[in-house]
């Protein structure tokens, strides 16, 4: 499917941990991730309550399962969460 395809080839972007991260047996420092694709943006909309989009979106973006994310620092999941809201900003047209 052509979804697959597209998230293979997005750009990668790269979060830094605000310190080390230790989940099943790996230890981060930093999480890649990808940029949020229309079709991301809209699973996202469809999802009722808040705090359960910007998780969805971020299992999603950042292909790291729910309890990583639960696991984190506040201050990075709180970062993760701007990133995310940065996905909804409607750019103005140059």
């Amino acid at each position: 499917m052509a979804d697959k395809a597209d998230k293979k080839a997005a750009k990668r972007l790269v979060y830094t941990l605000s310190e080390e991260v230790t989940f099943g047996g790996e230890t981060f420092t930093d999480l890649e991730y990808r940029a949020a694709t229309g079709r991301d943006v809209r699973k996202g909309l469809n999802i009722p309550k808040l705090g359960d989009r910007y998780l969805a979106l971020a299992i999603d973006l950042f292909e790291q399962p729910e309890d990583f994310f639960l696991s984190l620092p506040a201050g990075d999941f709180a970062a993760i969460t701007d990133i995310i809201d940065g996905f909804f900003e409607r750019r103005p047209r140059a």
